[in-house]
């Protein structure tokens, strides 16, 4: 070790009236780093160190850095011995590498706050949940939407609060709260705002779907469990949603077919099948079984419709759960009967 060290030592006033008599820690700078500072047997009774809050001296590299860590540990050890009075304290480092440590990471340069925000010009919940970090206008309306139910301010930033108010919102609707606006919770959010407010909420405006193309055509990926809108013009898909089709007791049929008839807020009537031999016609609302809309392929009793929140679990999770049916979660359906019409084509494969 660099011998400059020894000579570094300051020289101190007389030991204090009130401490006279008493032993002074000190720890030779030739102590391993690992020796404990409270376990140190070298003490001196006629050296005291300088008074509390007194300047180290100056010193620069390695050999600097060593000093200033045994001053601030001779400092320590009067602070303590010094104020029985006072109340009680964190322990202080007890090792010349804690307290090596201890300055390092003070003096370490700090992270950058404000990480850049992700713009999401038009949200698609399928591909992408609503969560913290993002902003813009469909954040914006989400909020929006929210405040209705829970407080929360519509910044177009989806924030720590935000994400507060998200999770409360699930909390109160037995919703796992992971804090993200996915298909799941936003189903909920869009039945509520519908049903209870009146409100027909979207994520990317009430303009969105005038934005579509006229000629357009439907095609159902059973194995997928995905239905997507088609442009015919170019065959681009415009936007693609999650279903639910039919179980292996009740196949959704396959092949080429055209949409009949397309209702808002249908009621429910039973079919005379066995499975709905007990129930009995519900009127629109978030409990019906066809949701806000429902669209009918070809003339069979199949249907492209919502589904009140007890059947969204297997929506999109290749998982076939219905009766022929090919359910969507409420939102996706009242967006879906916007822009077809009777006449569009249906392809289900």
């Amino acid at each position: 070790m660099n011998s400059s060290i020894t000579s570094t030592s300051p020289t101190v006033p007389s030991r204090p009236a009130a401490l006279a008599g008493q032993a002074t820690r000190v720890v030779s700078p030739f102590e391993p780093s690992s020796h404990p500072i409270a376990g140190a047997d070298r003490f001196s009774p006629s050296t005291a160190p300088p008074p509390a809050g007194a300047p180290l001296p100056p010193a620069s590299g390695s050999s600097g850095r060593l000093a200033r860590v045994l001053g601030a540990a001779v400092l320590t050890a009067i602070s303590v011995g010094t104020s029985m009075t006072a109340a009680a304290a964190p322990p202080p480092p007890t090792t010349i590498a804690q307290l090596i440590a201890q300055i390092d990471a003070k003096n370490a340069p700090q992270p950058a706050t404000g990480a850049s925000l992700v713009e999401v010009k038009t949200a698609d919940l399928l591909t992408q949940p609503l969560q913290r970090g993002m902003e813009g206008e469909p954040v914006r309306r989400m909020q929006e939407g929210l405040a209705r139910f829970v407080p929360v301010q519509a910044t177009g930033v989806f924030d720590e609060q935000t994400e507060n108010a998200v999770k409360a919102f699930q909390k109160a609707n037995h919703i796992k709260e992971d804090g993200q606006m996915g298909n799941y919770t936003f189903a909920e959010l869009w039945t509520r705002s519908f049903w209870e407010k009146g409100v027909e909420l979207s994520l990317n405006g009430s303009n969105f779907t005038a934005s579509f193309p006229k000629h357009t055509m439907l095609r159902a990926d059973l194995k997928a469990q995905r239905v997507s809108l088609i442009n015919t013009d170019n065959g681009q898909v415009v936007k693609t949603y999650p279903i639910s089709s039919g179980s292996e007791e009740f196949p959704t049929p396959q092949g080429h077919f055209k949409i009949t008839q397309v209702r808002e807020k249908p009621s429910w009537y039973p079919p005379h099948s066995k499975w709905a031999a007990n129930a009995k016609i519900t009127p629109p609302g978030p409990n019906n079984p066809l949701g806000p809309a429902a669209m009918r392929v070809g003339w069979q009793p199949i249907l492209f419709h919502g589904v009140p929140r007890a059947e969204w679990g297997p929506l999109g999770h290749s998982t076939a759960a219905s009766h022929g049916c090919m359910r969507m979660y409420p939102q996706d359906a009242w967006e879906l009967h916007k822009v077809i019409s009777v006449g569009t084509a249906v392809e289900v494969q």
